[in-house]
């Protein structure tokens, strides 16, 4: 038995697509889908027409992500109060608005874990950071695991949310995280692709964890059609810095625009990051630390 394991896609359409069609060479059984289906990238109904896809062709095992917490909070929802912050806000607007009256059922309806049983093997548990919090990490030696899986049943944790490929054992459970089929932050592997194959060993699981090339042109040019350089500037330009080498996440960068901000005006409250502190945020750590990534891109926001 072989199951498909994919986590974090974020609207990187492209990218689902190429791991489907990789997928539909193999001898797949089942997919397992681990949350965030919207984020960094312009594919948010294309995401979600593969999963549906998907649901035709194999049984599919799938669950919510932070991603889809934020769409049901209505962060991407019309605040005109927001409109000058349009880098923070931008991605969340985007899929907000590219979610039709089925897609918003069809999330509504997703668990946020979910017990997986195969005959004859070790039960799986799915989560997207978590067993118990949508946004929680599970990392290899952290004290708090005992906590977070002390009395889970399934000997199997499959989660996500970090974008980093990760297995280990801990409280006597075995923990594998695909990583991310969007945007890894796999040390040198950001123009890759993540996600596991389980491969059943008697009744155990065995995992194979595979990388794909990104194809970043593709992605990129894809991004700039639906005009997310305007909607989210200095966002998708961090995304590319990233795919193109810069060993800093989207996150990084919002990070120093918001101490910026604090340190400019004593006082940052997210989404109230301005533009001018996305930018020198973005020229200190973008175009300051990887001169040669930014001069390999094709946004050049300064």
């Amino acid at each position: 038995m072989n199951i498909a394991v994919l986590s974090d896609i974020h609207g990187n359409s492209i990218a689902f697509k190429q791991v489907v069609e990789y997928l539909d060479t193999k001898e797949i059984d089942a997919f397992c889908i681990l949350g965030d289906y919207s984020g960094e990238f312009s594919g948010v109904r294309e995401t979600l027409d593969i999963i549906y896809d998907l649901e035709k062709k194999y049984p599919l095992y799938i669950i919510k992500g932070n991603k889809e917490d934020y769409l049901f909070k209505g962060l991407g929802g019309h605040h005109p109060e927001w409109d000058e912050y349009m880098t923070t806000v931008g991605m969340l607007r985007y899929a907000y608005d590219n979610m039709r009256e089925h897609d918003w059922e069809y999330i509504k309806g997703l668990p946020e874990t979910l017990s997986v049983h195969f005959d004859g093997m070790e039960d799986l548990l799915l989560c997207h950071g978590s067993p118990k919090m949508v946004k929680g990490k599970l990392l290899k030696d952290n004290p708090s695991n005992k906590e977070l899986l002390g009395d889970i049943a399934e000997k199997y944790v499959l989660c996500g949310h970090t974008h980093k490929y990760v297995e280990f054992d801990d409280c006597g459970k075995h923990i594998i995280n695909p990583g991310a089929v969007g945007n890894p932050l796999d040390k040198g592997k950001h123009d890759k692709i993540s996600f596991v194959i389980l491969h059943s060993v008697g009744s155990e699981w065995e995992a194979e964890h595979i990388y794909l090339q990104q194809n970043i042109d593709a992605i990129m040019h894809d991004m700039i059609a639906h005009s997310l350089h305007v909607i989210a500037p200095y966002w998708t330009a961090c995304t590319e810095a990233f795919f193109r080498g810069a060993e800093l996440s989207n996150g990084d960068v919002l990070d120093r625009a918001m101490q910026i901000t604090y340190e400019e005006t004593g006082a940052c409250n997210w989404p109230a990051i301005p533009e001018k502190y996305w930018k020198r945020a973005f020229r200190e750590l973008i175009i300051g630390r990887f001169p040669e990534v930014y001069d390999r891109m094709i946004l050049k926001q300064v």
